[in-house]
């Protein structure tokens, strides 16, 4: 039985690595339905300027397979995503929670404030601990 009906995250998803699978395992037993909002490549060249990243294509497809693999492609949507709020601030969508690592806990609090001000429902917050390497520190698709 999963917490919630519909949860809602968000992330580059760069070269999908061990972190990324555990955070998506944790949002699918979190919720029945998982709306991954994926950062688009205009998103990205503003964002994570310093960085080398994926295409917006490449980085979907890697993780449609991913996907594919856990059998959840019947129980999640991806959609593009421009800033942190996506689909979150839609009048016309329900989500009962946002999955959210450590790291972006602020951007999740900067949407409930926004949800908030739209009089909509603040959303639950689940965290999600970055996964370490086995040098104690985070995994992450920069080191």
């Amino acid at each position: 039985m999963h917490k919630y009906e519909s949860v809602v995250l968000g992330g580059t998803f760069d070269v999908l690595h061990l972190g990324h699978k555990k955070f998506l395992q944790f949002a699918f037993l979190m919720g029945e339905k998982v709306t991954i909002g994926l950062t688009t490549d205009e998103y990205v060249s503003v964002h994570k300027k310093n960085s080398t990243i994926y295409t917006f294509e490449n980085r979907k497809e890697e993780l449609t397979k991913y996907l594919e693999k856990l059998k959840v492609k019947n129980r999640v949507r991806i959609i593009p995503i421009e800033d942190i709020y996506g689909e979150t601030l839609s009048k016309d969508l329900k989500f009962d929670a946002i999955i959210a690592t450590t790291t972006a806990f602020r951007n999740a609090q900067i949407i409930n404030k926004k949800r908030q001000e739209k009089k909509l429902p603040v959303l639950q917050i689940e965290l999600f601990d970055l996964v370490k390497a086995r040098d104690g520190k985070a995994i992450s698709s920069t080191r």
